[in-house]
């Protein structure tokens, strides 16, 4: 390996600098502590130029960017400053109630191209203590740093270790061209908690955030796009993932998690960054389990929930084999997917299930529609050895020249409303089950209901002043019994998407303004079209009480705005929150 000379002068011990300076080693870090202290102990805030940082130099910054950090720990805390340009570093370590800031868009944050001048195969370390957060808006370039001896040959350092800290955020950053993993806590088991990773931009690299043993993980707002997994790890406890687009040239997620609950997350494929060591772009699965052995996994994975997500494009949605690599520690036990459509499968099995010979494994699919690329001999659902499959409401679409469904060595199937398509007169496979059965419908398709939600249980869904023509407003109204308030509920794929028909004006169906999916965008009644905008998923809550989704917009729900209570409050659909301004019982009038 060839160190210039500049980076032999960087590389030195602080001693030979010293001395390479004229300076006694005494005298030289008198300098040094007077540089810590060239800010007063209470300011806020340690912009790193005040410590010596030169921005869009070619020399290193890390003592002076070290210098700020450790002038802000030693004050109790503050945000150190990185300015507008670039600047750079071998690396640094940040500390208990310390904020590392770049401040604007043009702030950048560049690491070495050498790998021996890092320390602990980490850029910026994180690890360890509480209360560490790197905000944005600006950039951390990991410039893609070599490491002849690493993982696969050429991995590098990771850019953002935060193992075993309690209290770690990184907000509005942009990561690109990490040495090896983008965020990474690699703990036992509970010793990274409280973990917030909000409006992070990841591009390159390869894995996104990798977390093992991590507890309490909050991930939001975040576009990951990486040539590895965007998400990794096992041994993990309550990660929560939410209004995500997800890229990769691997797996959306690899993850072992008791308590995973992924919403409003967009899956898509093909990957825009290369696998780097298998060239490869495709995107293997949205949810792919990991327990590896060799990382001593203690926690099964369990509680798993994918709610109003989209998967595009990928060659699997989720795929489970129990004994395989990285999934022969742990067993996987409950998952559930939930108002999830998925389009453009490219792979022979959309749902690929081997589980444990204990048979632990349930799946739950609620509201799923499932479709391939064109092409033959595709399952959307292949599950061999499990405890119980329940499907309800669910569009299963392939080439129509196999069954859409194999089960196999399992002990229950429970179906409700499964719509296969195109229509096969043997629709589904099943070998060594237990028990074949039909769920009971929540109602049969076809009734008139009246919707009454449930933060005004006096009000009903309601069209403003009996109005009969395209564009008549949707409201709530206390309940009169009057035609405009009565709804026929009709399912009209057989798979659980339904239309709902005004009794005053049978030729409209409720219908979201332009088919658009924004906040706020309101409902009225027009014309039967067959749409999206006139078609609904209804996802049950139990006692007659559902929440209902337009296709159109798979991430929002039929909404009261503002939860106004009022005669008259307008009717919209707004992203899903779980309010009861959202949830509608359907009551016979």
């Amino acid at each position: 390996m060839t160190i210039n000379k500049r980076d032999k002068w960087l590389a030195r011990p602080a001693s030979r600098i010293f001395n390479r300076l004229g300076l006694p080693p005494a005298l030289g870090l008198a300098c040094m502590a007077s540089l810590l202290a060239v800010l007063p102990a209470s300011a806020a805030d340690y912009n790193i130029t005040s410590y010596g940082a030169v921005a869009n130099d070619t020399g290193y910054d890390t003592l002076e960017i070290q210098a700020a950090i450790d002038a802000a720990y030693n004050a109790g805390g503050g945000r150190v400053i990185i300015p507008s340009g670039k600047f750079i570093s071998t690396g640094v370590i940040l500390k208990n109630n310390v904020t590392l800031r770049l401040d604007t868009s043009t702030s950048v944050l560049e690491g070495s191209p050498t790998y021996a001048y890092y320390r602990n195969d980490i850029f910026i370390n994180a690890s360890g203590g509480s209360n560490k957060r790197i905000e944005g808006p600006g950039r951390i370039d990991g410039v893609n740093c070599y490491n002849a001896n690493g993982e696969e040959g050429f991995r590098g350092p990771h850019c953002i270790d935060f193992t075993n800290c309690n209290g770690f955020s990184a907000v509005d950053i942009t990561i690109t061209n990490s040495g090896n993993f983008a965020l990474r806590a690699q703990g036992t088991t509970g010793g990274t908690q409280n973990v917030t990773i909000q409006n992070v931009k990841i591009r390159g690299g390869h894995d996104g955030l990798h977390i093992n043993g991590a507890t309490n993980v909050t991930v939001t707002g975040c576009d990951f796009q990486t040539g590895d997994d965007a998400f990794a790890g096992n041994d993990n406890r309550t990660v929560t993932v939410t209004d995500c687009q997800i890229n990769s040239s691997c797996n959306g997620m690899r993850l072992g998690v008791d308590g995973l609950t992924v919403k409003r997350c967009r899956f898509w494929g093909p990957g825009q960054y290369p696998h780097r060591s298998s060239g490869n772009y495709i995107m293997d699965s949205a949810y792919c389990y990991m327990s590896a052995v060799d990382r001593n996994p203690t926690i099964p994975g369990d509680n798993v929930l994918f709610e109003y997500c989209a998967v595009e494009n990928t060659a699997q949605i989720f795929a489970y084999s129990f004994g395989s690599l990285w999934q022969e520690g742990q067993v996987l036990k409950n998952v559930t997917f939930r108002n999830v459509t998925a389009t453009g499968i490219v792979g022979n099995e959309a749902f690929k299930v081997n589980g444990d010979t204990g048979k632990q494994f349930n799946l739950t699919l609620e509201a799923v529609d499932i479709g391939f690329t064109s092409g033959s001999g595709r399952y959307c659902i292949s599950l061999n050895q499990f405890g119980t499959a329940t499907m309800k409401a669910v569009t299963l679409r392939n080439g129509g020249d196999c069954w859409v469904a194999s089960f196999s060595s399992g002990n229950y199937v429970k179906t409700n409303r499964v719509a296969v398509v195109p229509s096969n007169a043997n629709p589904i496979g099943y070998s060594s089950i237990g028990s074949i059965t039909a769920i009971a419908l929540p109602f049969t398709s076809g009734r008139i209901f009246s919707l009454t939600p449930q933060h005004a249980k006096s009000k009903c869904l309601d069209v403003a002043n009996f109005g009969t023509g395209d564009g008549a407003n949707a409201q709530i109204w206390a309940y009169g019994g009057g035609s405009n308030q009565k709804w026929q509920v009709t399912d009209v794929t057989g798979g659980g998407v339904y239309e709902l028909t005004p009794q005053h004006a049978t030729s409209k169906r409720l219908d979201v303004n332009a088919a658009a999916s924004g906040n706020g965008v309101n409902v009225q009644i027009w014309s039967a079209n067959g749409g999206n905008a006139q078609r609904w998923r209804l996802l049950e809550q139990g006692n007659g009480i559902y929440e209902l989704t337009p296709l159109c917009a798979p991430y929002r729900s039929l909404d009261v705005s503002g939860a106004s209570t009022a005669d008259g409050a307008n009717v919209c659909i707004w992203q899903d929150a779980d309010g009861n301004n959202q949830r509608w019982k359907l009551q016979t009038p």
